[in-house]
C-alpha cells in the first residue's frame, strides 16, 4: 500500500464508542467510512447530536429519514442511498446519533454505524478514490 493509499485509508476510518451517550463501559469500535452508505442532508442544517426518527420514506434507491433533535428544537431530513448496500432499516422512534468527523458526519443507531454524510473534504476524497 502506497503512502497516498494509506492516507485515504486512515482518513476514512474512524473510531467511536459504542453505547448510550453518558453511559459507563462503552467499547471502542473502528469503522471504515467507505463501507457505509453515503447519505446527504435534504433539508435542515448539518447538525450533530441525538435525533429521533419521526418518519421514513423508502424507494428502490434511497430511504429518506425525517429526524428531530431529541430536545425537539431542530428537524432535518437525511437521504441514505440503499441501492447495492446493506442498509440498516430504521423505524419511527429509533434514536440516531450524528457525530462530526473530519470528513463529514457519521450517523449511528445504537452500536451500528448506519451512514456517512461527506462534507467538502469527504466528497473530494471519495472522488479521488
Amino acid at each position: 500500500m502506497g503512502a497516498e493509499s494509506q492516507f485515504f485509508a486512515a482518513a476514512f476510518s474512524v473510531a467511536f464508542v459504542e453505547g448510550a451517550p453518558g453511559s459507563q463501559g462503552g467499547s471502542l469500535r473502528q469503522v471504515d467510512l467507505l463501507s457505509l452508505p453515503v447519505a446527504s442532508m435534504t433539508a435542515g442544517s448539518r447538525a450533530v447530536g441525538v435525533f429521533i426518527v419521526k418518519d421514513v420514506e423508502t424507494s428502490a434507491y434511497a430511504a429518506v429519514y425525517g429526524l428531530e433533535s431529541e430536545g425537539g428544537g431542530e428537524a432535518v431530513r437525511v437521504e441514505v442511498a440503499t441501492r447495492g448496500v446493506n442498509a440498516v432499516v430504521m423505524t419511527a422512534g429509533t434514536k440516531v446519533n450524528a457525530s462530526a468527523v473530519s470528513a463529514g458526519t457519521l450517523l449511528t443507531a445504537g452500536s451500528e454505524a448506519i451512514a456517512f454524510i461527506p462534507n467538502a473534504l469527504g466528497r473530494a476524497m471519495l472522488h479521488r478514490r
